[in-house]
């Protein structure tokens, strides 16, 4: 990714509390940083970079008032 992005923690992906969801499995992976327009750039930059299967679904929810 271009940029710098050090101030950004990302944690290792867990299973979410609600493991499974009607066909799906669901995961969190959290990114932490002290600066919320880095953690944007940062998601923006990812989100260009990457394409998903057809099957997988990505949502992103940032300042989540639950992680349910």
């Amino acid at each position: 990714l271009e940029g710098s992005y050090e101030d950004i923690e990302i944690f290792s992906a867990s299973p979410s509390p609600v493991e499974r969801k009607a066909l799906y499995y669901r995961y969190h992976v959290l990114l932490r940083s002290v600066s919320p327009s880095s953690l944007l750039r940062f998601t923006g930059d990812l989100l260009s970079r990457i394409s998903l299967h057809s099957s997988l679904y990505l949502e992103i929810d940032t300042d989540p008032v639950s992680l349910m």
